[in-house]
């Protein structure tokens, strides 16, 4: 009887293993393609990165690099924007120019946002489509309606929506911590 009970367990544990085996096998594979390495994440020759949480931060170069890394690869993940070479245009309210500046003042008086600006206009390819941009601005709140921006070289303000979930929340805990381990040290 001990043999049987030992097969029957043996057997039901195959497809299981199986099972578990070929979960892990698509999570890796489907995690490998969210992720492009081929972004160039190297900082451009006068590109200013500021931290902004209640005051403005006075960053090491390696916060610097992290800042920009983390923003650019949201910039690249984002879907939609309300620029008008956008690939899925935004039908929603949040899209249009007075709700889309009014959002965008609320975020900058909040005291909690990141810049990067540009010496030179980046032209990058989104999920969305290409896009300008001489500064990239992000708030630091997950609780914001619109949480990435854009500025390209005429000045023009653009919002992004649908990016990179798990890497807004990245570049949130990645700032806070910079902000708190700062305490007013700098």
């Amino acid at each position: 009887m001990d043999s049987k009970f030992n097969k029957h367990k043996v057997e039901t544990m195959k497809p299981r293993m199986l099972f578990s085996l070929f979960a892990l096998f698509m999570s890796t594979m489907i995690r490998a393609d969210a992720f492009d390495t081929n972004i160039d994440t190297s900082l451009p020759s006068g590109c200013e990165v500021k931290l902004y949480y209640g005051k403005e931060i006075v960053l090491k170069p390696a916060e610097i690099q992290g800042l920009y890394s983390n923003a650019v690869i949201l910039l690249k993940s984002s879907n939609i924007n309300s620029t008008k070479h956008s690939r899925q245009p935004w039908t929603g309210s949040e899209f249009e120019l007075h709700t889309l500046q009014d959002t965008y003042r609320q975020m900058i008086m909040s005291g909690r946002y990141l810049t990067v600006v540009f010496k030179q206009p980046l032209k990058t390819e989104t999920v969305g489509g290409v896009i300008v941009a001489t500064e990239i601005v992000v708030s630091l709140k997950s609780d914001d309606r619109i949480g990435l921006y854009t500025i390209d070289d005429d000045g023009r303000l653009a919002g992004h929506a649908m990016f990179s979930g798990p890497r807004f929340l990245k570049l949130i805990g990645f700032a806070q911590g910079v902000a708190e381990n700062t305490n007013g040290n700098n």
